[in-house]
């Protein structure tokens, strides 16, 4: 079962993992295509997972960790 704040079966469009992540959409792609952040490609757009935005974000806390 899904809830309205996991992003639902298909993942979280960039607009939102942007709000998210507070970056901006094109700093999303940049992460996307360099492999930093995976997401899942849809026809034209791409979605986030919530894993996905899971793991990122946990990378991200322990690098910024003294």
């Amino acid at each position: 079962m899904h809830t309205p704040n996991d992003g639902g079966p298909r993942g979280y469009k960039v607009s939102r993992v942007a709000d998210l992540l507070d970056a901006h959409p094109n700093t999303i792609y940049a992460w996307i295509h360099s492999g930093r952040l995976r997401a899942v490609r849809i026809g034209r757009t791409y979605r986030g997972p919530a894993e996905s935005l899971a793991e990122f974000t946990a990378d991200r806390r322990g690098r910024e960790a003294p």
